[in-house]
Protein backbone atom coordinates (compact mmCIF):
# COMPACT_ATOMS: atom_id res chain seq x y z
CA UNK A 1 0.00 0.00 0.00
CA UNK A 2 1.37 3.47 -1.19
CA UNK A 3 1.48 6.65 1.49
CA UNK A 4 0.13 9.76 -0.28
CA UNK A 5 2.99 12.01 -0.87
CA UNK A 6 2.96 15.58 0.79
CA UNK A 7 4.77 18.37 -0.37
CA UNK A 8 7.59 20.03 1.99
CA UNK A 9 6.27 23.84 3.52
CA UNK A 10 7.17 26.11 0.54
CA UNK A 11 10.23 28.78 0.97
CA UNK A 12 11.15 31.89 -0.21
CA UNK A 13 14.18 30.76 -1.97
CA UNK A 14 12.65 27.89 -4.16
CA UNK A 15 12.91 27.58 -7.80
CA UNK A 16 9.84 26.15 -8.69
CA UNK A 17 10.55 23.80 -11.50
CA UNK A 18 13.29 22.13 -9.84
CA UNK A 19 11.30 22.08 -6.48
CA UNK A 20 8.34 20.38 -8.50
CA UNK A 21 10.77 17.87 -10.19
CA UNK A 22 12.27 17.14 -7.34
CA UNK A 23 8.44 16.57 -5.67
CA UNK A 24 7.78 14.22 -9.05
CA UNK A 25 10.62 12.22 -8.38
CA UNK A 26 10.48 11.90 -5.00
CA UNK A 27 6.77 10.65 -5.83
CA UNK A 28 7.95 8.00 -8.79
CA UNK A 29 10.04 6.52 -6.05
CA UNK A 30 7.00 5.75 -3.79
CA UNK A 31 5.40 4.27 -6.88
CA UNK A 32 7.45 1.14 -8.35
CA UNK A 33 5.28 0.65 -10.96
CA UNK A 34 5.28 4.01 -12.49
CA UNK A 35 2.50 6.71 -13.40
CA UNK A 36 0.90 8.91 -15.57
CA UNK A 37 1.04 11.93 -16.12
CA UNK A 38 -2.58 12.37 -15.35
CA UNK A 39 -1.73 10.35 -12.10
CA UNK A 40 1.36 12.48 -11.54
CA UNK A 41 -1.16 15.80 -11.89
CA UNK A 42 -3.69 14.42 -9.43
CA UNK A 43 -1.39 13.93 -6.81
CA UNK A 44 0.73 16.82 -6.60
CA UNK A 45 -2.07 19.31 -8.37
CA UNK A 46 -0.03 21.17 -10.42
CA UNK A 47 -0.60 22.20 -14.16
CA UNK A 48 -0.22 19.17 -16.60
CA UNK A 49 1.64 21.28 -19.27
CA UNK A 50 4.69 21.69 -16.38
CA UNK A 51 4.58 18.24 -15.30
CA UNK A 52 4.61 17.45 -18.96
CA UNK A 53 7.46 19.08 -19.64
CA UNK A 54 9.33 18.19 -16.55
CA UNK A 55 9.19 14.47 -17.23
CA UNK A 56 9.81 14.73 -20.83
CA UNK A 57 12.84 16.67 -19.62
CA UNK A 58 13.93 13.53 -16.58
CA UNK A 59 13.10 10.93 -19.76
CA UNK A 60 15.88 12.57 -21.98
CA UNK A 61 18.40 13.11 -19.28
CA UNK A 62 17.73 9.24 -18.52
CA UNK A 63 16.56 9.62 -14.70
CA UNK A 64 12.84 8.17 -15.99
CA UNK A 65 12.28 5.53 -18.09
CA UNK A 66 8.56 5.35 -20.15
CA UNK A 67 6.99 1.83 -20.34
CA UNK A 68 5.56 2.25 -24.40
CA UNK A 69 2.81 0.02 -23.63
CA UNK A 70 1.19 1.27 -20.07
CA UNK A 71 2.31 5.16 -20.76
CA UNK A 72 3.76 5.24 -17.22
CA UNK A 73 6.66 6.72 -15.94
CA UNK A 74 9.08 5.52 -13.58
CA UNK A 75 12.29 6.02 -11.81
CA UNK A 76 15.55 4.54 -13.85
CA UNK A 77 18.77 2.95 -12.49
CA UNK A 78 20.55 6.25 -13.21
CA UNK A 79 19.68 7.72 -9.44
CA UNK A 80 20.54 4.21 -7.70
CA UNK A 81 23.94 5.05 -9.77
CA UNK A 82 24.06 8.64 -8.71
CA UNK A 83 23.80 7.75 -4.98
CA UNK A 84 25.94 4.56 -5.13
CA UNK A 85 28.90 7.21 -6.60
CA UNK A 86 27.54 9.95 -3.58
CA UNK A 87 28.29 6.99 -0.74
CA UNK A 88 30.61 4.89 -2.53
CA UNK A 89 33.02 4.63 0.74
CA UNK A 90 30.23 2.89 2.35
CA UNK A 91 28.13 0.79 -0.84
CA UNK A 92 28.09 -2.64 -0.90
CA UNK A 93 30.23 -2.36 -3.85
CA UNK A 94 32.95 -1.17 -1.67
CA UNK A 95 32.77 -3.94 0.70
CA UNK A 96 32.52 -6.08 -2.50
CA UNK A 97 35.31 -5.42 -5.27
CA UNK A 98 38.21 -7.38 -2.84
CA UNK A 99 35.99 -10.71 -2.86
CA UNK A 100 34.52 -10.46 -6.44
CA UNK A 101 38.23 -9.99 -7.71
CA UNK A 102 39.05 -13.29 -5.67
CA UNK A 103 36.45 -15.32 -7.47
CA UNK A 104 37.30 -13.74 -10.99
CA UNK A 105 41.36 -14.56 -10.38
CA UNK A 106 39.55 -18.01 -9.18
CA UNK A 107 37.64 -19.22 -12.83
CA UNK A 108 39.33 -16.13 -14.88
CA UNK A 109 35.74 -14.87 -16.11
CA UNK A 110 33.73 -11.69 -15.18
CA UNK A 111 32.06 -11.39 -11.79
CA UNK A 112 29.17 -8.68 -11.23
CA UNK A 113 27.16 -7.11 -8.55
CA UNK A 114 24.05 -5.88 -8.70
CA UNK A 115 20.89 -5.44 -7.13
CA UNK A 116 16.90 -4.85 -7.65
CA UNK A 117 15.45 -1.76 -8.25
CA UNK A 118 12.16 -0.94 -8.63
CA UNK A 119 10.83 -3.97 -11.08
CA UNK A 120 14.34 -4.64 -13.05
CA UNK A 121 17.92 -5.69 -12.13
CA UNK A 122 20.29 -3.51 -12.08
CA UNK A 123 24.16 -4.10 -12.59
CA UNK A 124 26.53 -1.64 -10.00
CA UNK A 125 29.45 -2.92 -10.67
CA UNK A 126 32.06 -5.74 -12.31
CA UNK A 127 35.42 -6.98 -12.06
CA UNK A 128 36.51 -8.36 -16.29
CA UNK A 129 37.66 -11.43 -16.60
CA UNK A 130 41.00 -13.08 -17.45
CA UNK A 131 40.72 -14.45 -21.01
CA UNK A 132 41.46 -12.25 -24.16
CA UNK A 133 37.57 -12.69 -24.80
CA UNK A 134 35.19 -12.10 -21.86
CA UNK A 135 31.94 -10.58 -20.98
CA UNK A 136 31.10 -6.79 -19.92
CA UNK A 137 28.12 -5.13 -19.01
CA UNK A 138 27.62 -1.95 -18.82
CA UNK A 139 27.07 -0.44 -15.12
CA UNK A 140 23.65 0.85 -14.46
CA UNK A 141 22.25 -2.00 -17.24
CA UNK A 142 18.83 -2.73 -15.97
CA UNK A 143 17.35 -5.94 -16.90
CA UNK A 144 14.07 -7.67 -15.95
CA UNK A 145 13.95 -10.26 -13.15
CA UNK A 146 12.97 -13.34 -14.82
CA UNK A 147 15.42 -14.16 -18.02
CA UNK A 148 19.21 -13.87 -15.83
CA UNK A 149 20.76 -15.46 -12.85
CA UNK A 150 20.84 -12.61 -10.23
CA UNK A 151 17.63 -11.50 -11.29
CA UNK A 152 16.02 -14.90 -10.43
CA UNK A 153 18.34 -15.33 -7.38
CA UNK A 154 17.40 -11.96 -5.51
CA UNK A 155 13.88 -12.82 -6.40
CA UNK A 156 13.85 -16.09 -4.67
CA UNK A 157 15.22 -14.84 -1.66
CA UNK A 158 12.81 -11.73 -1.15
CA UNK A 159 9.72 -11.87 0.98
CA UNK A 160 6.93 -14.26 -0.19
CA UNK A 161 4.29 -10.96 -0.79
CA UNK A 162 6.88 -8.42 -2.33
CA UNK A 163 8.12 -12.09 -4.79
CA UNK A 164 4.28 -12.27 -5.48
CA UNK A 165 3.98 -8.27 -6.51
CA UNK A 166 6.54 -8.63 -8.67
CA UNK A 167 5.71 -12.08 -10.44
CA UNK A 168 2.26 -10.99 -11.10
CA UNK A 169 3.34 -8.01 -12.45
CA UNK A 170 5.99 -9.62 -15.09
CA UNK A 171 5.40 -9.69 -18.89
CA UNK A 172 7.77 -12.50 -19.00
CA UNK A 173 9.45 -12.09 -22.48
CA UNK A 174 11.32 -14.75 -24.25
CA UNK A 175 14.87 -13.64 -25.23
CA UNK A 176 15.77 -17.36 -25.85
CA UNK A 177 14.87 -20.66 -26.12
CA UNK A 178 15.92 -21.39 -22.51
CA UNK A 179 14.36 -18.11 -21.30
CA UNK A 180 11.28 -18.78 -19.07
CA UNK A 181 7.89 -17.91 -20.55
CA UNK A 182 5.43 -19.06 -17.83
CA UNK A 183 4.77 -18.30 -14.10
CA UNK A 184 4.58 -22.17 -13.25
CA UNK A 185 7.92 -22.55 -14.34
CA UNK A 186 8.97 -19.54 -13.24
CA UNK A 187 7.83 -20.65 -8.91
CA UNK A 188 9.15 -23.78 -9.97
CA UNK A 189 12.97 -22.38 -10.63
CA UNK A 190 12.92 -20.06 -7.59
CA UNK A 191 11.98 -22.84 -5.56
CA UNK A 192 14.76 -24.88 -6.66
CA UNK A 193 17.13 -21.95 -5.88
CA UNK A 194 16.14 -21.17 -2.23
CA UNK A 195 16.84 -25.01 -2.10
CA UNK A 196 20.11 -24.92 -3.79
CA UNK A 197 21.22 -21.37 -2.06
CA UNK A 198 22.23 -20.30 -5.56
CA UNK A 199 20.62 -19.71 -9.21
CA UNK A 200 22.08 -20.26 -12.58
CA UNK A 201 21.28 -18.42 -16.10
CA UNK A 202 21.25 -21.40 -19.28
CA UNK A 203 21.69 -18.70 -22.01
CA UNK A 204 18.40 -17.49 -20.67
CA UNK A 205 18.71 -13.97 -22.20
CA UNK A 206 21.81 -13.84 -24.41
CA UNK A 207 22.78 -17.39 -26.34
CA UNK A 208 25.51 -18.79 -25.27
CA UNK A 209 26.34 -16.81 -21.55
CA UNK A 210 26.20 -18.75 -18.94
CA UNK A 211 25.83 -17.55 -15.18
CA UNK A 212 26.27 -18.69 -11.51
CA UNK A 213 24.76 -16.17 -8.86
CA UNK A 214 24.59 -16.59 -5.43
CA UNK A 215 22.36 -14.08 -2.96
CA UNK A 216 23.84 -11.22 -0.49
CA UNK A 217 22.31 -10.89 2.50
CA UNK A 218 21.48 -7.59 5.22
CA UNK A 219 21.47 -7.77 8.43
CA UNK A 220 17.89 -8.63 8.03
CA UNK A 221 18.05 -11.42 5.64
CA UNK A 222 17.03 -9.04 3.03
CA UNK A 223 18.84 -10.08 -0.55
CA UNK A 224 20.25 -6.83 -0.82
CA UNK A 225 22.06 -7.65 -3.97
CA UNK A 226 23.42 -10.65 -6.14
CA UNK A 227 26.62 -11.57 -6.89
CA UNK A 228 27.91 -13.63 -10.38
CA UNK A 229 30.00 -14.84 -12.15
CA UNK A 230 29.50 -14.78 -16.01
CA UNK A 231 30.94 -16.65 -19.43
CA UNK A 232 30.65 -18.31 -22.65
CA UNK A 233 28.86 -22.04 -22.47
CA UNK A 234 31.85 -23.77 -23.70
CA UNK A 235 34.46 -22.32 -21.10
CA UNK A 236 31.26 -22.32 -18.35
CA UNK A 237 29.37 -25.73 -19.58
CA UNK A 238 25.98 -26.90 -17.31
CA UNK A 239 28.07 -29.92 -16.16
CA UNK A 240 30.34 -27.29 -14.23
CA UNK A 241 27.20 -25.00 -12.68
CA UNK A 242 27.85 -27.34 -9.62
CA UNK A 243 31.54 -26.91 -9.08
CA UNK A 244 31.57 -23.21 -9.69
CA UNK A 245 28.38 -22.73 -6.85
CA UNK A 246 30.21 -22.77 -3.84
CA UNK A 247 32.78 -20.37 -4.88
CA UNK A 248 30.22 -18.28 -5.32
CA UNK A 249 28.47 -18.51 -2.55
CA UNK A 250 31.25 -18.35 -0.19
CA UNK A 251 32.02 -14.55 -1.77
CA UNK A 252 28.56 -14.06 -1.58
CA UNK A 253 28.77 -14.68 2.14
CA UNK A 254 31.74 -13.06 3.18
CA UNK A 255 30.12 -9.80 1.42
CA UNK A 256 27.27 -10.37 4.04
CA UNK A 257 28.80 -10.88 6.81
CA UNK A 258 30.76 -7.50 6.18
CA UNK A 259 27.11 -5.59 5.62
CA UNK A 260 26.51 -7.23 9.14
CA UNK A 261 23.86 -9.94 7.21
CA UNK A 262 24.65 -13.84 7.16
CA UNK A 263 22.79 -16.47 5.76
CA UNK A 264 21.17 -18.15 8.46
Amino acid sequence: MHHEYVAPNPSPYLVPNLDRALSIVELMAQHSEGLTIQEIVQRLKVPKSSVFRIVLTLVDRQYVVRDEKTNRYALSARLLWLAHMAVAEHSIVEKALDLMRDLRDQFKETVCIGSLIGRQFVVLDQVLGLHPFKFMLDVGMHVPLHSNAPGKCVLAFLPEDKREELIEGMRLERYTANTITTREGLHKELGEIREAGYSVDRGEMIEGAHCVSAPVFDRQRYPVAAIWTTGPSDRMPMAQFSEIAPSVIACAHQISRRLGGAWS
